[in-house]
């Protein structure tokens, strides 16, 4: 029983901390022309179980950003209107689509310089309501995106020159709890999470192995020791599976 208890306590100890310090980010500029600008923030936190969006825009006029996709039919998106109020909907074709039921929690709206900052989160682990809302996950490398604003505080057709698609390309990094001199926590990138589990998992079960040929070579040899000692043969020599026993001075039954 202590074998398989130290097994799989090394089993969890080594999966945990190949995932329990990932985090994804990026951080995107869609339009910067003195007078709007347009801008999208992602961080994965595997650590804390949070997803963060932060997005950027004007004011006074409503602003988009639409995610796994690269045009506006069939794509989830997030609307910041011009009052500040923030709505998830499926876009249908061409359309402002349908409403969605609502999967972030707003932990801040501020207006600076006519500049609208919109802070978003949820849990990174969250189980979509339905499949029209977009599940962001740490194995995403690349997400596709659109982006769109308006000149009218609410939702209406955004022109021509207003709007737009880009890819958000992820940067994927592993936090160690190992610290340098100087107390700094130390990043390590992290290019495969998969590969490392994997890696893990082979160490655990090698190990594993490992533990129990000698938990049971011990055991058979005590055991053995047992019958050795316990075992009264009438003959002066006798055989027996570890080999020739033989009593000594002392009348012990040992093997030869």
């Amino acid at each position: 029983m202590k074998f398989f208890f130290w097994f799989f306590t090394l089993f969890f100890l080594i999966l945990s901390h190949a995932s329990d310090y990932d985090t994804s980010t990026v951080s995107k500029v869609y339009v910067d022309s003195g007078s709007v600008k347009l801008s999208c923030d992602v961080l994965m936190d595997s650590a804390a179980n949070k997803l963060t969006i932060t997005m950027v825009g004007p004011s006074a006029v409503w602003y988009s950003v639409g995610f796994g996709n690269s045009v506006m039919s069939k794509t989830y998106s997030i609307i910041v209107d011009g009052e500040g109020n923030v709505e998830e909907r499926y876009l249908i074709g061409t359309t402002s689509g349908i409403s969605l039921a609502d999967t972030f929690t707003v932990e801040s709206n501020s207006v600076t310089d006519s500049v609208r900052t919109v802070v978003l989160s949820r849990d990174l682990n969250y189980n979509t309501p339905t499949h029209y809302h977009h599940s962001f996950s740490l194995d995403e490398s690349t997400i596709e995106t659109i982006y769109g604003y308006g000149t009218t505080s609410y939702l209406e057709n955004h022109g021509e020159d207003q709007r737009g698609n880009e890819n958000l390309s992820m940067t994927r990094t592993k936090t160690s709890s190992r610290k340098n001199a100087n107390s700094h926590i130390i990043p390590i990138n992290l290019q495969n999470r998969t590969t490392m589990i994997i890696l893990g998992v082979s160490c655990v079960i090698a190990i594993g192995v490992i533990l129990y040929v000698v938990h049971n070579y011990y055991k058979h040899r005590e055991n053995g020791y047992t019958l050795l000692n316990s075992t009264k043969l009438d003959s002066t020599t006798a055989s027996h599976e570890y080999g020739a026993i033989i009593p000594d001075e002392n009348d012990r039954l040992v093997v030869v």
